[in-house]
């Protein structure tokens, strides 16, 4: 054997160790950004990102993030994850506009100060 068949040879090996069959998908793969798809494997069923992630992805059941969310603050970090959910509109001033409703306004989103 030469040393050119040799080369070849390991050349070859190292292209096929069990590494290459346990890569993560490409975004072209999948069509999510990766960012996106990572993130959301990790949402908590219930939880007030899941709550933002559903609206963002179409959703119309916002109104349950006023009790899924523990409070003010985490209802603006949902929705600096997921800026979608609330069509582009500013938090503080969803929430200014919405806490006033008598439905929402002793939910914990609504009854702690901004």
């Amino acid at each position: 054997m030469t040393l050119a068949g040799v080369l070849v040879g390991v050349m070859l090996l190292a292209g096929c160790s069990d590494d290459a069959t346990t890569t993560e998908p490409s975004e072209a793969e999948t069509g999510v950004p990766l960012a996106t798809a990572e993130r959301d494997q990790a949402v908590a069923p219930g939880s007030c990102e899941q709550v933002f992630a559903e609206a963002a992805a179409g959703s119309d059941a916002l109104d349950t993030a006023f009790t899924a969310c523990d409070d003010r603050e985490a209802f603006i970090a949902a929705d600096g994850q997921y800026p979608d959910a609330l069509g582009g509109e500013d938090a503080e001033a969803y929430l200014t506009s919405r806490c006033v409703e008598t439905e929402l306004a002793g939910s914990p989103v609504c009854s702690t100060s901004p």
